[in-house]
């Protein structure tokens, strides 16, 4: 689906439903829901994540720019969270109250600030990676940059530039420390944070989505993160993905031809990096000793 295949959502106030369509109230409360303000939803629409943007936009008032986590969508990027807030940016002399499911920001964004996405306004490659990565959590941070790598084009030496001119702003550090390893390849968030903590611990950079292929040239597998001269792959796996008897079967088959090409594979999970995540790093580092590699 591409960013000019929206289909916005037709919405009604309750007022024109119960006039003009002879609805009872509780007719109406059955079959809408609030959008926005006064505009209702009928419940049998459903909406994208970026429809859902498009749509709440299109009934505020005044001008707003859609900035952080929802630009990251409206930039076309998959890795959300579900129950994602829009963040809106308004004027400082605008008007308008925040509406429920969002949160609104008052700056004066320069036009060189803003682009435009089916006729809505939304911040930035850079400006959206500037609040992006401005954030407690580094984890966090790097899987949004990284996601926003991966849908737009992103001029990193551009974005520092950016932090340095702003380097009053709020957690303006963790960004700047981030730019350097911002990787467009990485396939989910929860990647991108495994590889963040493999940099912290101290371990080599990793080189990312690498292709293992056997002697006939047939492509045996696609690791999420390797070091291709030592032949260790660490894989990051998604516990829905990875937990049936299908995939797990597949998993071992998979691994077994690594093996036999001399592939040593690391596997890691959400609950093994939060239950022993120096037990990974660990396991890692002995890894690349034992094929005799050294980093420090």
């Amino acid at each position: 689906m591409t960013l000019d295949d929206f289909a916005i959502p037709r919405t009604i106030s309750r007022k024109d439903a119960l006039v003009d369509l002879g609805m009872t109230p509780q007719q109406f409360a059955a079959e809408f829901s609030v959008l926005r303000g006064t505009k209702h939803l009928h419940r049998s629409e459903l909406m994208t994540a970026q429809e859902r943007i498009v749509a709440v936009v299109n009934q505020a008032h005044g001008d707003p720019v859609v900035a952080g986590e929802s630009a990251l969508i409206m930039y076309g990027s998959r890795w959300h969270d579900q129950d994602f807030t829009i963040e809106l940016i308004r004027g400082t002399s605008g008007s308008g109250r925040p509406a429920r499911g969002t949160v609104t920001r008052r700056l004066d964004l320069p036009s060189s600030e803003i682009v435009e996405i089916r006729g809505v306004k939304v911040t930035s490659p850079v400006r959206t990676a500037f609040d992006l990565g401005r954030q407690r959590s580094r984890m966090q941070a790097i899987g949004d940059l990284d996601a926003l790598a991966a849908v737009t084009p992103l001029d990193l030496d551009e974005l520092m530039a950016f932090a340095v001119e702003h380097k009053r702003s709020r957690y303006v550090t963790v960004l700047r420390e981030l730019i350097p390893l911002i990787d467009g390849r990485a396939e989910s968030p929860r990647e991108a944070a495994l590889r963040l903590f493999m940099h912290d611990a101290g371990l080599p950079r990793p080189d990312l989505q690498v292709e293992i292929f056997d002697e006939y040239g047939m492509l045996v597998a696609r690791c999420d993160l390797a070091y291709e001269a030592a032949k260790i792959a660490i894989e990051y796996d998604g516990e829905a993905y990875h937990s049936t008897p299908e995939q797990r079967a597949s998993d071992g088959a998979r691994d077994a031809e690594l093996d036999r090409l001399q592939w040593e594979v690391v596997r890691v999970t959400a609950k093994r990096l939060r239950d022993e995540p120096f037990g990974v790093i660990k396991e890692i580092w002995d890894k690349l000793h034992a094929r005799g590699f050294y980093f420090c």
